[in-house]
């Protein structure tokens, strides 16, 4: 346990940039999930959807983009800081071979470039430190952004849109219906208003013919 404590310790200038650029990173990502999730649920309070948009988690989604991204962001600066130190390595690995193959006739430099090799050499399993923060970095917010996840909350939001949208249309129906019923009342009175007075101008009609008949 202690040796992988000791092997996961920033131990150079470039360790220490790396080691803060990915911590730092992952700590922003946690942030900004909150973030995320504390702008989408003030969204939703009742006293703020008067108005109901489509678009109105869109607009939120700045942090969300920024926690969904970070996970494999930081993995990606892991790989970046060991391949960058790997690189650095072997450049200054070639170019003490290079000395070395200029006084190849000479014992004591041969000694001392292989002394200056071997260090070198050495530390390049120590380049993949990086990439291991990375890898930890990246579990730790596979582990910690889930419980910010919005989902939740923009299944509530779709849920709260249909049921205002069929409120409105069970008013609007209810509207209607009223309207034709209203329509059938005053269809009924104009009728009510002219049918009695059809059998009072056909009796007269048959009191007419009967006098005239008697007259005859």
């Amino acid at each position: 346990m202690n040796v992988i404590l000791h092997f996961l310790q920033p131990a150079s200038g470039m360790d220490w940039f790396f080691f803060s650029l990915i911590w730092g990173t992952a700590a922003f990502a946690i942030f900004a999930g909150f973030r995320h999730y504390q702008v989408v649920k003030d969204s939703l309070k009742p006293e703020r959807m008067t108005h109901l948009r489509s678009d109105l988690l869109d607009r939120n989604d700045f942090w969300g983009n920024i926690s969904a991204n970070a996970p494999g962001f930081v993995m990606i600066l892991g790989l970046l800081g060991t391949f960058l130190g790997i690189g650095l390595a072997i450049q200054g690995a070639g170019a003490i071979l290079a000395t070395l193959n200029d006084n190849r006739d000479n014992v004591t430099d041969i000694q001392q470039t292989v002394g200056q090799l071997s260090p070198m050499l050495s530390e390049i399993g120590l380049k993949f430190r990086s990439s291991t923060w990375g890898i930890l970095a990246h579990v730790l917010l596979r582990l910690i952004l889930p419980l910010f996840d919005v989902t939740p909350l923009r299944r509530r939001y779709d849920l709260m849109v249909h049921e205002e949208l069929l409120h409105s249309q069970r008013q609007l129906e209810a509207a209607r219906w009223q309207q034709v019923i209203e329509t059938l009342e005053k269809i009924e009175t104009h009728l009510n208003r002219y049918q009695p007075s059809t059998p009072s101008t056909s009796l007269s009609q048959e009191t007419k013919h009967e006098q005239s008949e008697r007259s005859a």
